[in-house]
């Protein structure tokens, strides 16, 4: 079951409780609820790079020591080539991850066979910073990755998305367009019920504003660089008989 779904099921349970209350009192002072969806489509303006760098020493204290020794020297290069230190985060967590691997080698001497077992393991201790690079021009994007990969770190596109005040101005547009969804949903119902819709009692949010990037992760460069803002709302009205 879908988002909407779930949401226009609960659009129907409210209607139907405030025709239930409506009946009661020859619809004075009856109410109808509903759900409104708005969504807006806008060009990203910043983009979300990963960057880890590791180490596979061994012992575990050494490679977290050479791992933050390698992420130090990747900012460093980040910030010569011109990215600002406020769009530099740096994780406070670390990573380890271990991988083994088992192999059976068999070989016959003198009509006897002899069969040895091996095994390796290794450990990798991983450091990560997020830069969050207010642009999403390719030549600026792929100068950015190069200088951090120029000191062996790993680095991707993790996501495309929006600076603070495109955020702010999107989510106002897709609120607007919820707000307009919900009326005429509201005015469609009404007239089912043989019903006009009165004052507007009260809107809310349903939701924080969902926002997704049309680009995946891990793109080496900008694909479609477009975000989709997504406000749900709910409005009340009061509801009169006909």
């Amino acid at each position: 079951m879908n988002n909407m779904q779930v949401i226009w099921g609960l659009m129907l349970l409210a209607f139907l409780s405030s025709t239930a209350a409506g009946q009661q009192t020859g619809m004075e002072g009856g109410t109808l609820t509903v759900f409104g969806e708005g969504r807006v489509m806008v060009p990203a303006d910043s983009v979300s790079i990963a960057v880890s760098a590791k180490s596979s020493n061994a012992d575990l204290a050494l490679a977290e020591a050479e791992a933050q020794n390698a992420l130090n020297l990747t900012i460093e290069a980040l910030l010569a080539a011109g990215v600002p230190r406020d769009q530099i985060i740096s994780s406070q967590s670390s990573g380890r991850s271990t991988f083994q691997s088992q192999s059976r080698v068999c070989r016959t001497v003198n009509n006897t066979t002899i069969c040895e077992n091996t095994s390796y393991d290794t450990t990798t201790f991983q450091k990560a910073a997020l830069v969050r690079l207010q642009t999403v021009d390719e030549g600026r994007i792929n100068e950015v990755l190069r200088a951090a990969r120029s000191q062996g770190a790993e680095a991707s596109i993790m996501g495309y998305g929006l600076s603070d005040a495109a955020y702010a101005s999107a989510a106002a547009d897709a609120r607007k367009k919820a707000v307009q969804n919900a009326r005429a949903s509201a005015e469609s119902t009404a007239d089912a019920a043989i019903a006009r819709l009165g004052n507007l009692l009260e809107i809310s949010d349903y939701a924080y504003p969902d926002v997704s990037s049309t680009a995946a992760f891990g793109y080496e460069s900008p694909q479609s660089g477009v975000v989709d803002v997504t406000v749900i709302v709910m409005v009340t009205y009061e509801l009169i008989a006909l």
